[in-house]
């Protein structure tokens, strides 16, 4: 692509506003930071191809684009497999961009793919990521490769002292509270001292879950916890049948007093451990409960219930690449011998602006042309071997501005490789500069 022809071009000097980890890529012309967030020109979007399909070819899975946007869409494709003939294989997302995010950077660009094979594990999938300079580390069912410069685990910190006294149970009359929010500033009690109440079904059978109020329930947790799959849309949110039946009263619901225990599950939240003192549901509309102890209020209910890791985005290492977890259920498919076999199901998230951001030097070129257009046979040459080049290719042709500039503004970039057409081109070679281990190198390379 020509200089002038870019729709972002190379530009040395950069705005201060724009951070650190982007300004390579903003010099480079590979993206454009502007306060409504990040644009994203072809030298990105090229690399990210290219590192998608690297990993695909390393695992000799065979390709196939899906669109995929709730669980129904991955499940009639997997049920579409005709067998394992067709394995491995790997489902890849459209790219997720999205701007004004919180807790992260302004704009995020995440993709999606799905492994199926029968020798493919997380780890193996993270391992054809860690020339990137991050650390593999083991989570829930899975492992992130996360940026080496931050490895801070994400904790939960409890939010009463453990010799708390229990105070006495205590009904009280709260009138058009709906939300955590408002039954917070209600009561002038932190969310963090609240239970709230989380309500599924599968199979017809309801799933309670008590998580502490100022958390969220993740859904893939969740399913891992049931032993479902992410390709079958096997939990839905229980229906208000199923929740009367219990005497739980939507919007104002919790464990005392709740009926027929025995024929749900229960789940707590591992953040609820130790919780005394808190806030839960009436079972009875525009009332609540303060001063609710479990151990103590549902004695009986508790042989039941199961603590997991259910919390949202927890434990999760900040600076985080890419993830990757493993399915508890297996996709079931006819193997060679003609039986059902079940294979391994992958899921994996790559934070691309993020992986990128951590990459010095992007498979790319920037070719400094140093020959003029009156030199007709010369500049012959340069046109002929400048098609040789097979990556993309950023060409700058001009004529006003020096070398030295031309140098600067490519070596401030993220591009790996800076071709120089000058009267030294020839039959033995192109002199390039090559940036290896760190370090710009002086080479000869013949197109």
């Amino acid at each position: 692509m020509n200089y002038e022809d870019q729709m972002f071009k190379q530009l040395l000097e950069q705005p201060d506003y724009i951070p650190a980890e982007y300004m390579s890529m903003q010099r480079a012309g590979a993206i454009k930071y502007t306060n409504m967030g990040i644009h994203f020109g072809p030298i990105f979007m090229n690399q990210v191809n290219q590192m998608k399909t690297q990993l695909e070819n390393e695992l000799k899975a065979q390709q196939v684009q899906l669109q995929i946007k709730q669980a129904e869409d991955l499940s009639l494709f997997v049920q579409a497999v005709r067998s394992a003939k067709a394995l491995p294989l790997v489902m890849s997302n459209g790219l997720q961009i999205e701007n004004n995010t919180q807790n992260r950077s302004k704009t995020v660009v995440d993709q999606d793919l799905f492994f199926i094979g029968e020798e493919i594990s997380a780890q193996t999938v993270l391992q054809k990521f860690q020339q990137l300079g991050g650390q593999i580390i083991p989570t829930f069912h899975g492992a992130v490769l996360a940026q080496a410069a931050d490895q801070q685990v994400e904790q939960i910190e409890a939010t009463q002292p453990a010799d708390e006294t229990e105070n006495e149970l205590e009904k009280i009359h709260t009138p058009n509270v709906h939300t955590m929010q408002e039954l917070e500033d209600f009561l002038q009690i932190p969310k963090s001292k609240m239970l709230k109440l989380v309500l599924y079904q599968f199979k017809g059978k309801l799933i309670f879950i008590f998580i502490r109020g100022d958390l969220n329930v993740s859904t893939q947790k969740l399913s891992y916890v049931l032993g479902l799959n992410c390709y079958e849309n096997q939990l839905q949110m229980a229906s208000t049948e199923l929740i009367n039946q219990h005497g739980i009263v939507e919007g104002f619901g919790g464990l005392y007093n709740a009926q027929k225990c025995g024929q749900m599950t229960i789940l707590f939240d591992n953040s609820v451990k130790g919780m005394k003192n808190c806030v839960i549901g009436g079972n009875q509309i525009d009332y609540h409960y303060k001063n609710y102890n479990y151990e103590r209020d549902n004695k009986k209910e508790m042989k039941m219930v199961q603590f997991a890791d259910l919390v949202e985005n927890q434990n999760v290492p900040k600076g985080i690449l890419v993830e990757a977890h493993e399915w508890i259920q297996k996709v079931p498919l006819m193997n060679s011998a003609g039986k059902i076999q079940e294979y391994k199901m992958i899921t994996v998230r790559i934070r691309w602006l993020d992986v990128l951001a951590q990459i010095q030097k992007f498979n790319a070129a920037y070719s400094i042309v140093q020959v003029l257009p009156k030199f007709e046979e010369q500049f012959k040459q340069y046109q002929e071997l400048v098609q040789k080049i097979k990556t993309i290719n950023v060409i700058d042709e001009r004529p006003k501005v020096t070398f030295g500039q031309k140098k600067d503004t490519a070596m401030a970039g993220v591009f790996n490789k800076i071709y120089m057409f000058n009267k030294n081109m020839g039959p033995d070679g192109v002199d390039v500069m090559v940036f290896e281990n760190g370090a710009w190198v002086e080479k000869k390379e013949i197109l």
